[in-house]
């Protein structure tokens, strides 16, 4: 930024929230930098996603009932979570096509996977509540519960390990591996899964196979990379080589 930029940007409040919210200069719009916007797009769709779940609660408050201006704010919702999902795919395929894998990108995309597991999470308790309130199974609360506990667990102890390995080694890899890939191939698009399961199947039956299948591999997943990193950590400190 030049000294005269500088100058309009403490002149005019509107230039400076500007520069606050997008600074060219440290994420310029570029080939290198393709793979992070994706990334951004997937996480800012599974929040919108979130917020449109909120007014369809709200309207179901409202009005006691799900009206055809909530259904139509649901489908949408989904489809911007789903879409949402797919930049995380998309994502990582741009970036080994690009060849442009860097350290801030396997720190970077992990965060916002978390952020997409969170709002998906939040969606889903939303959209079971409003299925039991609708004469629908409370089982779909409890699975609910159950799937957000372990993911958020799991997701609280390899943020910890990850953190921890880079602080004893540097250059450590700290990469999604293959059970997290493992992990994101069936959660994703099982809990989509549970929306249908929930609203319009009602099938609490399907609904435990799924958290069944949900849990058990965030709990693969959970176990494999604490492992590794823990792996890590002792080299870092001379108690294995």
């Amino acid at each position: 930024m030049t000294k005269q930029t500088k100058e309009t940007s403490m002149k005019n409040p509107l230039v400076s929230l500007l520069h606050f919210l997008y600074d060219e200069k440290l994420l310029p719009i570029n080939r290198a930098n393709t793979a992070n916007y994706i990334t951004l797009l997937g996480s800012w769709l599974s929040r919108l996603g979130f917020y449109l779940f909120v007014v369809y609660f709200i309207l179901f408050w409202q009005y006691g009932s799900i009206i055809e201006q909530a259904q139509t704010i649901r489908v949408i919702a989904l489809v911007a979570m789903c879409v949402g999902a797919a930049c995380d795919g998309i994502d990582g395929f741009v970036s080994r096509r690009f060849n442009v894998g860097s350290s801030f990108g396997e720190l970077f995309d992990p965060h916002h996977d978390k952020v997409q597991y969170f709002t998906k999470f939040l969606s889903l308790l939303i959209n079971a509540l409003v299925c039991v309130l609708s004469g629908g199974s409370p089982a779909f609360v409890v699975q609910t519960l159950l799937i957000a506990y372990f993911s958020l667990e799991r997701d609280h102890a390899s943020m910890f390990h990850r953190t921890w390995a880079l602080r004893e080694a540097p250059n450590a890899k700290v990469s999604a591996g293959f059970s997290g890939k493992l992990r994101t191939a069936i959660c994703f698009p099982g809990t989509m899964f549970m929306f249908v399961i929930m609203s319009p199947w009602n099938l609490p039956i399907l609904g435990w196979i799924v958290t069944g299948c949900i849990v058990g591999v965030t709990l693969y997943s959970n176990w494999d990379y604490v492992r590794r990193y823990r792996k890590v950590i002792r080299i870092a400190r001379g108690f294995e080589t």
